[in-house]
């Protein structure tokens, strides 16, 4: 099993007060600790004596259960993150679709699984995610806050105000993903459609789970229109014929990957179903897969030009040439962002506006600041008579980035003095003198 990466896990703690609450917690956790181990060791040794008694041919010889028993590791429980000390938080990372990336993103989802599975944060009673009440949700996102804090991925700032709302709808909505995971996962464990309620609310062993919760839940699936819902799910699932072999590994990941092989160039979606296709050992997942992988690379071939690798447009990219136009609901090969009927024809369109404006906003500041240090003196050292009013107009249209009013600057700014008479006036003399 590989080694798992170090988190980038940064302090809050400003002042010496909490580095001391932070200290005796730490203190306070560590003989909690050696208190349970104690605890376990007692127990163990109490258990060992008890197998003592049994004989060596007993012990020796493993029974059935124990052959056909399939060793796993256990449910994902955090325990790292929910016991972070307070005024540490895990740093994650935020690519230009506000999706997590990086090690720590992996962190985030798992920590965000472990959460939706406590009876106290995510009641199972409720039957779809728009019935969760909102104070539920915000206690998570809370939660989330407190153990983890958010950066752009090519800046080593915090994130603002309007970003940090994107990621919030992007953390909720895994949330919502996770919670109907963990539905699923009790249902494919305990659900018979044979047994009674009572009976199959006893199948159930997993201590995380609220009885009372899960009987209002099996209460549903044991109902007429869960039961049609179900048969439907299961026939569409059915129908999924190029299944990607990514396994925890997201698809923002796998972006994040294919752009550092390709030395900072964006890869495109032909490129993450590839990837997302295509097993460690080089073999495509299936056949139809395989078949799709072909076309892309004919496709690619037969192109008269390379692929624009910074188009912005969805609808005209190898991948929409080989597998069609994208249908309602979340675009292919991108993960988990806005779906087409929030925009049409490319990433993020709040995205490409809010780059555009800042970008507009960044060359607006450069060329006030080059006017105000070069232009400005070189024009009064020139042109000591030049008007001062007129001048402090063109600032004006420079900070506000708009075009100037009727009363102020509308009309054409004199930068002669009134006092001197133009060139054309002072040659117009001259020609009129010669002549007379």
């Amino acid at each position: 099993m590989a080694k798992r990466k170090r988190l980038n896990i940064v302090s809050t703690i400003r002042n010496s007060e909490s580095r001391a609450q932070s200290e005796e917690q730490r203190a306070t956790s560590a003989q909690h600790h050696e208190q349970s181990q104690a605890q376990q060791s007692q127990q163990s040794e109490e258990v060992q004596g008890v197998v003592g008694q049994q004989s060596r041919e007993e012990q020796s010889q493993p029974s059935l259960e124990d052959i056909n028993h399939k060793k796993v590791r256990g449910a994902t429980l955090m325990p790292d993150i929910w016991e972070l000390p307070e005024g540490q938080r895990v740093n994650v990372k935020i690519n230009n679709l506000y999706q997590p990336v990086g090690e720590e993103s992996t962190c985030l989802c798992r920590f965000i699984g472990t959460m939706v599975r406590k009876a106290e944060f995510a009641p199972i009673s409720y039957l779809n995610w728009h019935e969760m009440p909102n104070n539920k949700k915000e206690e998570m996102w809370s939660t989330i806050e407190l153990k983890f804090q958010f950066q752009s991925f090519d800046s080593e700032e915090g994130v603002d105000e309007a970003t940090l709302k994107h990621v919030k709808k992007w953390v909720l909505s895994d949330m919502n993903t996770k919670w109907r995971q963990w539905k699923n996962e009790l249902k494919s464990q305990i659900f018979d459609e044979n047994q009674t309620v009572e009976q199959i609310v006893e199948n159930c062993k997993d201590p995380r789970v609220n009885l009372d919760q899960l009987k209002t839940l099996v209460e549903y699936w044991l109902s007429s229109k869960a039961m049609e819902q179900s048969a439907t799910n299961r026939s569409n699932r059915s129908k999924l014929s190029e299944p990607h072999c990514t396994g925890t590994r997201s698809f923002p990941r796998i972006v994040e990957d294919l752009t550092a092989e390709s030395n900072g160039i964006p890869p495109t979606r032909a490129d993450v179903y590839v990837r997302s296709r295509t097993r460690k050992d080089g073999s495509i997942v299936n056949s139809r897969a395989a078949v799709v992988v072909e076309r892309i690379q004919e496709r690619r071939n037969e192109s008269s030009s390379s692929e624009n690798l910074s188009q912005n447009s969805w609808s005209n990219d190898v991948f929409a040439q080989v597998k069609g136009p994208e249908r309602r609901g979340r675009v292919r090969c991108v993960g988990a962002v806005h779906t087409r009927s929030s925009q049409e024809s490319g990433p993020s369109q709040s995205v490409q506006n809010t780059e555009e404006v800042e970008g507009l906003k960044s060359k607006v500041a450069k060329l006030e600041k080059l006017f105000e240090t070069c232009f400005l003196p070189y024009f009064q050292q020139q042109r000591p008579d030049l008007h001062v009013p007129d001048m402090d107009a063109l600032l004006r249209m420079v900070d506000t980035e708009a075009t100037p009013d009727a009363g102020s600057a509308s009309a054409p700014i004199n930068c002669t003095s009134p006092s001197l008479p133009s060139t054309n006036q002072q040659n117009t003399s001259g020609n009129d003198t010669g002549r007379q």
